[in-house]
Formats: C-alpha cells, structure tokens, sequence
C-alpha cells in the first residue's frame, strides 16, 4: 500500500471502540478490508476485518460478518484462525477481531512456486484437512475453501503452519442440513462442489471437493477446469500414483466415491508420499533434476539433467498443442519438456493426451517438421552448470546436501541452492535448511548430524551456491 492510499484510509490510526489501534491495511476482499492492529490493553498484534461501509444497510451482510465470527469462534484449533471479539464502533462500523498470523496466503506461493514438491503439498494438505475435521466436528461447513483463504507461517519450530480463515460462507449442519435457499449459490465456482454450484444439500463431503482442488491446484499449478484431470495429475506427478488416485476420488462429481470424512482423507494423504507407498517420481532417478529458471544455455534453451531441448521446437510443439488442448498445453508442455530427454520424447508424450486420431496425426506431422528443420542447423548447447563458490568447500556443501536429502528428498539440492543465496552467515544457513524440514524431531536431528561443519561451512565468509 503506497504512502498516500495508507494517509487517505481513515481507519489507519483509528482506535475501533477504545480498544484495537488500526496501524496498516493488510488486504481487502468483497466483505471488507482486513487490518494489522494493536490491542491497546494488551500492546499485542491482532487482525480486524472492517466491513465495508456501502454494506452497512444490508442485513445479509451484516448477518454474514456475524456468523463468520460466531462459527469461527466456536473452533479452537491451531489450523484455525481465532476469533477473539465481534463489534460495532461508534460510528456504527462493524468489524470482528482474529489471531494475527503474520504469514502468506497458499494462493501466493501457488502463483510463485506452484507446482509444491509432494511431501509439502501433503504437509499444507493434512493441515487443511485437520481444520476441516475440527469444524465438521463442530458442526459447522466451511462451504469456501480455496487458496486465499489458507494462511501459511513459517514459525522458529514449524515451517508452512497452516492457519484456515474466513468462515463468512459457513454453515452449521447436521445429516446433510439444506444449507442454501433455492436458486442461490455460495462459494468461489473454482472450488465449489457440483452439488453446491447446484444449491443442492449439503454435508461434509462438499468442504473435501474444495481440499481436493486445492490439492490438485499445488501440485499442478491450476485449478482443475479441464475434463482431462488425471492425466494432468499424471504428468505432474510422473506416474499413477496413490496420490492421483486420492486427490481425483475427492474431486469427483458424485459425493458417494469422495472420502467419507476430513480425517479419512487426511490419514490417506499422509499414506500418500512417495518413500511411504514405496514409489519412485522421476525426480527420485539418478541424474534427474528440477528445473530452475537460472539453468538455461546461453542459446536460452531449456536445459535437463540429462541434455538441452532446443526452444523453438519447444515453442513449436506448445503452440500446436495449445490449438488442440486449449490454455492448458502451455502448462502440459512445461512439465513434459521438464522430464523428457529430447524433442521426440516431449512430443510423444503431449501427443498421448491428444484424443482425436486426426488431431494427434497432424500434432506429430507438424512437429516433426520442425525437428528436422532444427536438426538441419548447427545449433551450440553449453550447459552452464551450478558450482560452488571458490572460497567453500564443496565436500562440506555435499554432506549438507547429502543430509538434507534424508529429510527432505529428491529436491535437497535446490533447497541448499536457495538457501546459500539468502543466508549472511553459516548459523542463517543451516536455520533456513531447517526451516524446509516439517518434522521437529527430524529438523532437530538434522541439526544434530552437521555438528561440527558450521566452521568449515562459513570459514571463508558468506554461503555460496552449491
């Protein structure tokens, strides 16, 4: 928020009924403006959602602030954000006070670094689904669970604590209790279940729809709005998973083949990694790497672990996909391109999602052209790789890494990466690594195994790139 909006907002530095300094807009939705404010009494940070003034003469509006409050603080659960107070000021504002969580919404990383390596999608995934079973055990259909509405802290102890917010849509049920007048419709239509887009009744199984795209969305990118799911989980994932299984089971059309329960779902999900079904993702095969924007030739190809694709073919392949497929060949080429070898292996493996026969034809017919024509031109492809800085010992850099894999999979090397170019100094280092690490026990363990390197690692100044 610039200086000048922040001096035309005439609640930043209002006290609401004596009682909560309003010091800074946080973010603003249809119902209201959330602010970052003081607890006088108590000088201790809290959260005030504002309703918007135009809204003040509607009685459903003022009801939905009302019962936002009423059924969020019925829930006392560390996944939930805390209701603390509902209120008018004098002016005749009405507002509610919550838990400051002083972190970012899981729509903001999705947007940054979607798609989430499995084991943090899990992670963030059980949290959901535990608030969900909380409120479900209270009675009460959160009816709008979607990515804005799921905080993400990163605490001394606790990476991505997940914090559940905003009950305005939220229902209390009892056997599938018809929670919508006829006609009318709740809830974000991404996220909203068919029986909810439908005013239909209601029950648990609504909620775990919405966790299920939340899922899909995490490990994908999107949302689900192509009537190809599975195989975009699919490519995403690699392989046909227990987790595509469950993830496509929530979100399907008839609530009868979803999970029974939030708990149910949960300890499926948790059953979900890939070490704890035995599974193997292709991030997990020898050689194989994830691909960083800062791994690019000097040509600005797309580089792998094992060889370089050339971006015109790429382009060429995305282009003729996204004429077939729509807007999500973009994404379907960008996994693909991710884990195939070469052009041929991309354009395979996007063709095999392609169901007309004709459509599929001409795909490889053009394609193919473009290969020969690439091939037909001597084309240089360095790969410029990561290497440590010359003032650190690799070998010490590689048992870092080496450990964090034990905790971390796959992706510890991309960790350690980010890691070295934000940490100031060696003890910054090894809290961020730590950070990565969901577990406690494991994170303290992790701690316990690079006892004695923390020299080695910061004698010749600050972390580098490993």
């Amino acid at each position: 928020m610039t200086r000048a909006a922040a001096e035309n907002d005439p609640f930043i530095g209002k006290t609401l009924n004596g009682a909560y300094r309003v010091e800074e807009r946080i973010a603003s939705g249809g119902m209201g403006v959330v602010y970052r404010a003081v607890h006088v009494a108590l000088e201790a940070p809290v959260a005030v959602k504002v309703m918007r003034k135009a809204l003040f003469p509607e009685p459903t509006a003022i009801e939905r602030l009302r019962r936002e409050a009423r059924a969020a603080s019925k829930l006392r659960h560390p996944n939930i954000v805390a209701v603390t107070d509902f209120g008018q000021d004098d002016d005749g504002t009405f507002f509610i006070v919550m838990e400051y969580v002083p972190g970012k919404s899981l729509a903001r990383v999705i947007a940054k670094q979607a798609p989430l390596p499995v084991r943090r999608v899990v992670h963030i995934g059980s949290q959901i689904l535990a608030a969900l079973g909380e409120a479900h055990a209270g009675g009460i259909l959160h009816r709008d669970v979607k990515p804005d509405n799921v905080l993400l802290e990163s605490q001394r102890l606790e990476r991505d604590l997940v914090k559940v917010l905003d009950f305005g849509n939220a229902r209390e049920f009892a056997g599938g209790a018809r929670l919508t007048q006829p006609g009318m419709v709740c809830g974000t239509p991404e996220y909203m279940s068919p029986e909810q887009a439908r005013g239909e009744v209601l029950d648990a199984r609504s909620d775990l729809y919405s966790a299920g795209v939340v899922l899909f969305e995490m490990l994908t990118g999107e949302p689900p709005g192509t009537s190809r799911p599975a195989e975009v989980l699919r490519l995403a994932l690699g392989r046909e998973t227990p987790l595509e299984a469950l993830v496509l089971r929530a979100i399907s059309n008839d609530p009868h083949e979803r999970p029974e329960s939030a708990d149910e779902m949960r300890d499926a999900l948790k059953a979900c990694t890939a070490r704890a079904e035995g599974l193997r993702f292709p991030e997990d095969e020898p050689g194989a790497t994830e691909i960083l924007p800062e791994e690019r030739s000097v040509t600005g190809s797309r580089t792998t672990g094992r060889t370089t694709l050339d971006p015109a073919i790429v382009q060429t392949i995305e282009r003729q996909a996204s004429a077939i497929l729509g807007p999500i060949a973009q994404y379907l080429v960008k996994r693909g391109s991710a884990r195939a070898s070469n052009e041929t292996e991309l354009c395979e493996a996007v063709a095999t999602l392609i169901d007309s026969e004709e459509d599929r034809a001409k795909f490889l017919k053009v394609t193919r052209a473009e290969r020969r024509v690439s091939e037909s031109r001597p084309v240089s492809r360095p790969v410029t790789p990561h290497r440590p800085r010359p003032n650190l010992d690799p070998s010490v850099l590689e048992r870092v890494r080496a450990d964090l894999t034990l905790y971390v999979g796959p992706v510890a090397h991309l960790v350690l990466q980010r890691a070295c170019d934000q940490a100031e100094t060696t003890e910054e280092l090894l809290h961020l690594l730590s950070l990565e690490i969901p577990s406690p026990a494991d994170r303290e363990a992790f701690r316990r195994s690079l006892s004695g390197t923390e020299a080695k690692i910061g004698s010749a100044g600050k972390p580098g790139a490993a």
